[in-house]
């Protein structure tokens, strides 16, 4: 079994690229700011394999796998380190990052089980503008910090306690994603956060309040988006979203959306 120490600023540059390819930060600087804020969430193993990790949402003890590098065959070795880590930070169990096919059957030979599923959509940028119309009496503008409050309100409407922001997941989004909210007469009544790199677009977040819908929120929020990551060079655009929310899937594969690949899922494992 090999040996785990905190990576140092050398491995972490040379770990760049993959987390670059990864989506885990949208810059090597975030990486190093991560790791300076509490060392112990990215580990090296002695044979190279390695662990970015993090608390899930601050309102729950789960401890987030965000992305683990290793052979298949030492997946057991990052998830006992991982719960051992957990264990040591006061976490309850431990949840895999969004995972498919092989990658998740590695999990699952280690011990984790699904929790969630959910399904991968992917788009042209420039296809979503022109499926989707512009909706009129919907109000679009940049989100700031000063936004905060009323989004944790209408995230505790639109999503369930695993999935929903606290405070710290609005102060991480703020700093690393584009968020736009929507306004109509009772105030903000949606939202989106989104983030490119390189030439992809990945949709982060969709929320409309449940008083708000079937009015063109969700259209609107949905095609800024794609304007943006067009403007931005973006040639493609990803997201994921829940095996059973239909409503949500109707919505993206009226903008040509495409589902691609198996069904994902997050697998979990008591500390």
């Amino acid at each position: 079994m090999s040996t785990w120490r905190d990576a140092t600023h050398q491995d972490l540059a040379a770990m760049w690229p993959a987390a670059r390819s990864a989506h885990v930060f949208s810059s090597l600087a975030q990486l190093l700011v991560f790791s300076d804020e509490e060392p112990w969430r990215v580990r090296i193993a002695s044979d190279g394999a390695a662990v970015v990790l993090r608390r899930w949402r601050g309102h729950l003890d789960t401890l987030s796998i965000r992305v683990a590098w290793g052979a298949p065959w030492r997946m057991h070795d990052i998830v006992d380190e991982s719960r051992r880590l957990a264990r040591e930070h006061g976490f309850a169990d431990v949840i895999s990052p969004l995972l498919a096919g092989p990658a998740l059957e590695a999990y699952e030979r280690a011990g984790m089980h699904t929790q969630c599923s959910l399904y991968a959509y992917t788009a042209v940028p420039s296809d979503v503008v022109g499926a989707l119309p512009e909706v009129d009496g919907v109000t679009l503008r940049p989100g700031t910090i000063t936004d905060a409050s009323a989004l944790l309100a209408l995230d505790a409407k639109c999503f369930n306690d695993f999935w929903r922001y606290g405070p710290p997941e609005f102060e991480t989004v703020f700093g690393w994603e584009r968020v736009v909210v929507a306004e109509g007469a009772t105030g903000i009544v949606g939202y989106s956060t989104c983030a490119v790199s390189g030439s992809s677009c990945t949709l982060g977040r969709l929320a409309v309040d449940p008083d708000a819908r079937r009015q063109g929120v969700a259209s609107a929020l949905v095609r800024d988006v794609a304007a943006y990551a067009r403007e931005q060079g973006a040639l493609g655009m990803s997201l994921c979203t829940q095996v059973e929310n239909v409503g949500s899937q109707a919505l993206y594969e009226a903008a040509r959306f495409r589902r691609v690949g198996d069904v994902y899922a997050i697998a979990a494992v008591p500390a």
